[in-house]
């Protein structure tokens, strides 16, 4: 079976952020469960994970708009849970820079804009972390939410 459009979407937004240097150290995961549990060998992690979709019909072209809310949930364990620290606000500001080259993400989306910067849910976890939310906007065939409809008709 295909993944749906928006597993798409993180995969391809996990791999830009896989690729960008400054954020080597940092393990890149998609469309885990926020409350899932970490190992800590895999710390310092970034989870990518859509947290709401909402749809609307584009009249004129007879295709969906989806206009998700996504999380970039930062975590790392040296550093005291609660607190926005410098080190989880420059990794923030890496992930913004990462994207802020190619905003339609190799075309196929209509925006991509950064909302907040805020620390995450409490899950229980022992490790200090922020959640950086990100708007994302793309289209898909009506009754279709597998295919990305990207600019220029091209299809993901």
């Amino acid at each position: 079976m295909p993944d749906p459009a928006i597993t798409k979407v993180e995969v391809a937004m996990g791999a830009v952020l896989d690729a960008y240097v400054p954020l080597a150290d940092y393990t890149i995961v998609t469309g885990r469960d926020p409350s899932e549990a970490f190992d800590s060998t895999e710390l310092p992690l970034i989870n990518i994970y859509t947290e709401s979709q909402q749809f609307s019909l584009d009249g004129e072209q007879h295709q969906t708009l989806h206009d998700c809310r996504t999380n970039f949930e930062i975590l790392e364990n040296d550093l005291t849970p609660g607190v926005m620290s410098k080190k989880l606000q420059t990794a923030a500001a890496h992930i913004v820079a990462a994207f802020a080259a190619d905003r339609t993400l190799g075309n196929r989306l209509q925006d991509l804009q950064e909302l907040d910067l805020a620390p995450p849910s409490d899950t229980g976890r022992d490790v200090a972390g922020a959640s950086l939310q990100y708007s994302v906007q793309f289209y898909t065939p009506r009754g279709d939410h597998f295919t990305i409809v990207g600019h220029g008709g091209l299809t993901f």
